[in-house]
């Protein structure tokens, strides 16, 4: 998949939340969209998701405009915001199968990847099964939604997420979703596997050593504006002195 972006603005009520960015993002990546608050992260993610439409600009996949009209894109992506939508009645089981339904794809096969890179066809059922247990959700999957803690409700979602291997992920601050290091370590192992396979994961952050360490594409917002693109040492290039990005991220900090 293909993903470029070409001039795109936002405008909130005249407000510019992201002035002309344009880029592609590379397939069979992990992306991170690093930025101070207010940046435009999140207005990212939901213009690449199609939530909202640019105000001016094109988004592009495989050379075509992204529409949210256009279903057949749509069901090519998924996007899991920083707080995930729930409905607080029912159990993660059901959270996740509701998800899969409607995403068409029910008990059907799917393709896991092993530790070996080879990949293994197995019912849905049982990937999410095994998802539960690499998330630590085993105890709670018949609890309903509203009990779980903030970072089980998150783990959920994201189960849902890998289970449904999009060509694009796109998640909002996955680092400060209450998760344990146990779920950061499982999402961050699924995440990689899946790039492997040529899937694309853009994810959001002000985390820098999260980045430093998990991030083959960097992507560096301020007041909306892209100020910086490329590789993790490409972006260093534009540092000065240490060539750190702890150095050229700390341009954009309010004083």
């Amino acid at each position: 998949m293909r993903i470029e972006l070409q001039s795109v603005t936002k405008k909130y009520l005249g407000q510019v939340a992201l002035s002309n960015v344009t880029t592609n993002l590379a397939e069979g990546s992990v992306i991170a969209v690093l930025g101070v608050n207010g940046a435009g992260k999140s207005t990212l993610l939901k213009c690449l998701s199609t939530q909202i439409q640019c105000t001016c600009g094109e988004i592009f996949m495989d050379s075509e405009p992204l529409r949210r009209a256009n279903i057949h894109q749509r069901r090519r992506l998924h996007f899991l915001p920083d707080f995930p939508y729930l409905v607080p009645h029912i159990d993660p089981v059901a959270y996740v199968g509701m998800v899969l339904d409607a995403y068409g794809i029910g008990s059907q096969e799917v393709s896991e990847s092993r530790e070996d890179g080879t990949l293994e066809v197995k019912q849905i059922a049982a990937k999410v099964a095994n998802l539960f247990k690499e998330f630590s959700l085993l105890g709670c999957e018949a609890e309903p939604m509203s009990s779980l803690s903030r970072g089980q409700q998150y783990k959920t979602a994201l189960t849902a997420m890998i289970a449904l291997d999009r060509e694009l992920w796109l998640l909002d601050e996955p680092f400060a979703s209450g998760m344990d290091p146990l779920g950061i370590k499982a999402f961050k192992r699924n995440a990689r596997h899946a790039a492997e396979r040529g899937r694309t994961i853009v994810y959001t952050t002000q985390i820098l050593e999260i980045v430093e360490t998990f991030a083959d594409q960097v992507l560096v917002l301020n007041a909306g504006k892209l100020v910086a693109a490329g590789t993790l040492s490409e972006v260093r290039e534009l540092a000065t002195d240490t060539k750190s990005l702890q150095s050229f991220f700390e341009q954009f900090q309010p004083e």
